[in-house]
């Protein structure tokens, strides 16, 4: 006999809805309150769960007559819950069946409830309950010893006769005949033995039927005898009171129900590459332990279409099974009421399409139980690409190696994201790119041509953020460099002054030499000891060089027997880019002049370093100085070095100050460059100097003039200036 087990049948409360409609009904009529329970309600007091499924719930036939007999409804309980018309008061008699009451028929169970009375009154609701039971009967058959009846029998069915109608079913294939209440019932057992000899033996009758029966036959068979296909065939037999849940077929059980975990109510979860995937999980629940499991993979992850196919958990292959836990999918197990099928690990690792498109990605699961398959459920996992961008800041590009400065991930595990990212550039605007030689820099071991790129970031080698524009730094010298461009001027008879340069453009070399022969201002007369250059030039290391003098030549000196020297004239011969500027004021004897520097030498480059050659001949124990400063648009200063030396050197000798750049540091574009050379760390006051006649250089070394009553203490020589570009 097949086990229909659940239980209890079925309750369902119907009420009206449109018994306020109308006005008659409303004042005159009622409904009934149905509820449908396995009989005997002593043993059976509760109403079936309504987990049970709406076929059997569409089983069941309501007929309401009156006392007359006439039908005032016969329906479904579905229907009469649908809107059924208010019932006028009176007594009316209900009953419930299912199915039709066939003689014969396999697996067809009839249920009905004996006719119970009712009462309708104005405006109310009338509860009835009616007790349903089995109103046929059924055979169950078995072997007492199944092998040896399968070594004997191994072809054979178990037949069940009513008058002239037939049946078969054999011990377990889970079938049953159901046959009607007082009817005769044959039943034989029909096949072939082993030794392929005909079996057709009556083994039992009923000569009239009883409802709500199960006729259980248990047979032992015998070996066969010459003669005998099968000798000594027993039979014992039992008699089972039976309710309607044990016979309900399970195909009327409900079906196993899905649900999931992570997907929204679509059954859509859109995923981020990259994220932590929320639990997701495909749950099934059965009123019965579950047979087999069907689950078909439809993914466009690129890494993951291995794995396209229909699966039944029942047939799965080592090999399959180990794919998919390979790719992060965890399996429930068979036989149990209620699992998962866990996709959170898969899900982790989910990608979005190379091109950046969402990567969808299907899974359709069924699940067998109670005999039946659930409707399909499609689950949607939509793999959105992470979301990131790179961001560039002119302060980054020099003139050998630039840098992204930012790489900002919005949508997505930013530290997975820059785990799997490079950094790259192109000269040819984006037709082949190359990889930055470190991280999210890009550093050239010489400087190349081509100053303008564009840089992206490229996540696991598919997918690419915005694209930048980077411009490198062009490396550029300083004007006069080489110290072989100057202008000589003579403002009066033999009072020469020199200037850096032939053109002055707007970055340029000058000195201090319009503080030192500011006595061209006097009213009076100019003497030598009232100025003298600081700066000039001599023969350098080729062509021309730079020769800085500590000087006390200046407005302002007197002299009767000795030149006395104002404090205020004492300062070191200075070369330097900018701007100088002598203000006069106060008088010959006292003047009040005031000398600026400006640092306005446009400089749009940032070198590393500055290397020149120098030669020293110091007064006493003096020192000189060299300083560097690049400055920003609003003069602020970017980096600075300094240099100082105080050996007297005959021989040229090489020098290089280098700029501190910090990684890490932000550095802003240059706007101006400030580079002074100093013959003396010392002016003022306790300077050293001597008086001397002093022989200088003009018409571009080519001549000399000597000059007397010069002051002059230490003397630099700069020549072949050059900015290093080594960032």
């Amino acid at each position: 006999m097949k086990k229909y087990i659940h239980y209890l049948i079925l309750a369902l409360t119907i009420f009206s809805s449109q018994a306020c409609q109308e006005e008659n009904i409303t004042t005159t009529g009622g409904q009934f309150n149905i509820t449908l329970q396995d009989a005997p309600a002593d043993t059976y007091k509760r109403s079936l769960p309504t987990e049970l499924s709406d076929e059997l719930k569409r089983q069941f036939v309501i007929n309401i007559e009156d006392e007359s007999g006439k039908s005032n409804f016969k329906g479904t309980l579905e229907a009469y819950n649908a809107g059924s018309p208010a019932l006028k008061p009176a007594t009316y008699y209900l009953q419930a069946t299912y199915g039709e009451n066939k003689e014969l028929a396999i697996d067809e169970p009839y249920y009905t409830s004996e006719k119970q009375p009712g009462t309708i009154s104005a405006n109310k609701t009338t509860d009835i309950n009616l007790l349903c039971s089995v109103g046929n009967a059924l055979a169950s058959f078995a072997f007492a010893d199944a092998e040896k009846a399968s070594e004997l029998l191994p072809t054979y069915s178990f037949v069940t006769k009513v008058g002239e109608t037939t049946v078969s079913c054999t011990a377990d294939d889970g079938h049953n005949p159901y046959f009607r209440e007082g009817v005769t019932v044959d039943f034989y057992l029909q096949g072939t033995t082993t030794d392929n000899k005909q079996v057709d033996y009556k083994f039992a009758s009923i000569s009239s039927a009883k409802r709500q029966m199960n006729y259980k036959y248990t047979l032992t068979i015998g070996e066969a005898t010459e003669g005998n296909a099968l000798l000594g065939i027993t039979v014992n037999t039992s008699v089972e009171s039976i309710t309607i849940t044990e016979t309900l077929p399970q195909e009327w059980l409900p079906k196993a129900k899905l649900t999931a975990d992570g997907f929204d109510g679509n059954n859509t979860l859109n995923y981020r590459e990259t994220t932590d995937a929320p639990a997701t999980k495909i749950n099934y629940q059965a009123l019965k332990p579950v047979e087999e499991i069907e689950f078909t993979f439809n993914l466009e992850d690129q890494n993951l279409q291995s794995l396209n196919k229909t699966y039944l958990l029942s047939e799965l292959t080592e090999e399959e099974r180990q794919a998919l836990v390979a790719a992060g999918v965890t399996l429930p197990a068979l036989n149990a009421t209620t699992g998962s099928i866990d996709l959170t690990g898969m899900t982790n690792k989910l990608l979005c399409a190379n091109d950046g498109s969402t990567a969808v990605n299907r899974i359709d699961v069924r699940i067998k139980a109670n005999n039946r398959w659930s409707d399909t459920g499609t689950y949607t996992i939509n793999t959105l690409r992470p979301e990131f961008n790179i961001a560039v800041n002119e302060n980054d590009f020099w003139s050998k190696e630039f840098a992204i400065r930012d790489f900002n991930v919005t949508e997505g595990n930013a530290d997975k994201v820059k785990a799997q990212t490079v950094y790259q550039y192109s000269t040819d605007g984006g037709g082949s790119w190359t990889t930055f030689s470190e991280g999210m820099k890009q550093k050239f071991s010489t400087h190349p041509e081509i100053k303008n790129y564009t840089v992206r970031a490229l996540y696991r080698n598919a997918l690419a953020s915005n694209i930048a524009d980077v411009t490198l730094e062009t490396p550029t010298q300083l004007p006069n460099s080489n110290m072989d461009e100057w202008t000589d001027e003579i403002y009066n008879s033999d009072y020469y002054c020199f200037y850096p340069w032939i053109t002055k453009n707007s970055c340029h070399w000058d000195t201090n030499n319009s503080w030192t022969t500011r006595h061209r201002w006097n009213t009076v007369g100019r003497d030598h000891y009232n100025g003298f250059h600081a700066v000039s030039y001599v023969p350098g290391r080729s062509g021309l060089a730079a020769e800085l003098r500590s000087t006390g030549n200046g407005r302002g000196n007197t002299k009767i027997f000795n030149i006395q020297v104002k404090d205020y004239n004492k300062v070191a011969g200075q070369l330097f880019t900018g701007t100088a500027e002598c203000i006069k004021g106060g008088t010959d004897a006292f003047p009040e002049d005031e000398l600026n520097i400006y640092k306005d030498a446009q400089f749009f480059v940032r070198p590393t370093a500055i290397k020149f050659w120098y030669k020293y001949a110091p007064s006493g124990s003096d020192t000189w100085t060299a300083h560097m400063e690049l400055l920003d648009e609003n003069n602020e200063i970017i980096s600075q070095a300094d240099y100082s030396n105080s050996n007297q050197t005959n021989d040229w000798t090489e020098a290089t100050l280098t700029l501190p750049y910090q990684d890490g540091q932000d550095y802003n574009k240059a706007t101006y460059i400030y580079v002074v050379f100093n013959s003396t760390n010392n002016p003022g006051k306790n300077m050293s100097y001597s008086k001397q006649t002093y022989t200088f250089y003009i018409n571009q070394g080519t001549g000399t003039e000597s000059y007397s009553d010069a002051l002059v203490g230490s003397i630099l020589t700069i020549d072949d200036i050059s900015l290093i570009y080594d960032k």
